[in-house]
């Protein structure tokens, strides 16, 4: 159940108009400005929130998860879309499973790991038209999201967008500070900005887990679950896929946006660097190591003894961010990595390699294939343009991409051998309502 309040963020977009009147004693000025009103939901009601819808077409998609034939994509907020992808030339759309709050995932033996707005849930996917959840933590994501005062039972899910106008004295005190003010018990005003209110829209049988595109949060090593937020890293013990177990939380520092599990290292991606973790002994990682950089959006990925990191400028990498390119990062020495080269960039999102083959989503700029036979001397074998690229699983000579405008699927051959263009074989488009 979602309440409205009347409390009210407002933000951004201030235009000025003064209206200058005949008279010389009267003068009004006129602002217009965006409203942001608050959304609250109850946390007791996340538990009666999850369930199938019939399918739907992608709207607003996130990140998405391969596991075994399935396909399962994000859509942001709201839920997953559960795809049937045996043949990748026609994906079957099974279900939408509602999940409010949902962004990250991970699957393991079937079962599906997902935020459900504050909460985690363990929900069992062995029959993808038949889940069931199995189990719930409370509160694991409470950070994330801004709560109703001292209430821990109101939590602020979303906000609705007004636009309105103030008329004003040209005499009156100023009702702007320079940065905003605060009028009323939760009504905040800002100007030149925007208030960013969510932080963020193996023992025994090798267990059968899927695969995360570079964006990802939650990643999974040997029995432990790890999910990471702006400045921690949860374990889970997840012996018993079906019952999670909360273990430690580990302060990693600030701006942490992804994490990456190769062999018996945890790669973290931040705002400020990446940041590489000995997960040797799996209930409790240490960190050996960080390579530092200027403020942007940083994901990772790592092969043999290269880490591959794009930096991405833009507002939401922060105040400040500013520069776009590839880092190639010598990693043999985990407490010492060293920059290899810098490779200039349009503006890189999500990335994903497979053998020699590097993909880089470069957003409105389409998707980059590079041959990484030479990390000093990356070869661009192929452009695709006329895509918003977001994120890419590349696995088993099987490409999937998401972006803004579509899932793209593709195969490709290993480049170390040969130069091959990626082959398409399926488009799902996002089909957003009229608004």
């Amino acid at each position: 159940m979602k309440h409205s309040s009347t409390s009210a963020l407002l933000s951004g977009l201030v235009v000025l108009l003064p209206l200058l009147q005949a008279c010389t004693d009267v003068c009004e000025s006129t602002t217009t400005y965006t409203v942001y009103e608050p959304v609250f939901t109850m946390a007791a009601d996340l538990k009666t929130s999850i369930g199938y819808e019939a399918p739907r077409d992608l709207h607003e998609p996130g990140k998405i998860y391969r596991y075994g034939d399935y396909l399962l994509v994000n859509e942001l907020h709201e839920g997953l879309h559960i795809f049937d992808n045996k043949d990748p030339q026609r994906p079957v759309n099974l279900k939408f499973l509602a999940i409010p709050g949902n962004v990250d995932m991970a699957l393991r033996d079937g079962i599906l790991y997902a935020d459900n707005y504050v909460d985690l849930v363990a929900i069992d996917l062995t029959d993808p038209l038949a889940a069931r959840v199995t189990e719930r933590i409370p509160n694991v994501f409470a950070h994330n999201y801004n709560w109703a005062g001292t209430d821990s039972t109101l939590f602020i899910s979303d906000w609705q967008e007004t636009e309105q106008v103030k008329l004003s004295d040209c005499q009156e005190a100023p009702w702007n500070n320079g940065q905003g003010w605060r009028e009323g018990d939760g009504i905040i005003v800002l100007f030149g900005g925007f208030a960013n209110t969510k932080a963020y829209s193996s023992s025994g049988a090798a267990p059968q887990v899927g695969v995360a595109g570079s964006m990802a949060r939650f990643a999974q090593y040997d029995r432990y679950l790890y999910t990471v937020g702006p400045s921690d890293m949860r374990l889970y013990d997840v012996s018993t896929p079906t019952t999670p177990v909360p273990g430690p939380v580990l302060n990693v520092g600030f701006g942490v946006e992804t994490i990456f599990a190769y062999k018996d290292m945890l790669y973290l991606g931040s705002s400020f660097g990446m940041y590489i973790y000995d997960n040797s002994d799996p209930r409790q990682p240490v960190q050996l190591g960080q390579y530092p950089h200027v403020l942007s959006c940083d994901p990772v990925v790592v092969q043999d003894d290269y880490a591959y990191v794009t930096l991405r400028s833009g507002s939401l990498c922060g105040v400040g961010a500013w520069t776009d390119q590839l880092m190639v990062i010598d990693v043999r020495k985990p407490s010492n990595p060293t920059l290899l080269k810098t490779y200039p960039m349009t503006n890189p999102h999500g990335l994903s390699i497979d053998g020699c083959n590097l993909f880089i989503c470069e957003g409105t700029d389409g998707l980059k294939t590079f041959k990484t036979t030479d990390p000093e001397q990356l070869e661009l074998v192929q452009h695709l343009t006329g895509m918003d690229a977001y994120d890419v699983i590349a696995y088993d000579d099987l490409l999937i991409m998401i972006g803004k405008d579509g899932l793209y699927q593709y195969t490709y051959t290993d480049f170390c051998q040969q130069t091959a263009a990626l082959q398409p074989l399926s488009v799902i488009p996002v089909k957003r309502p009229a608004s």
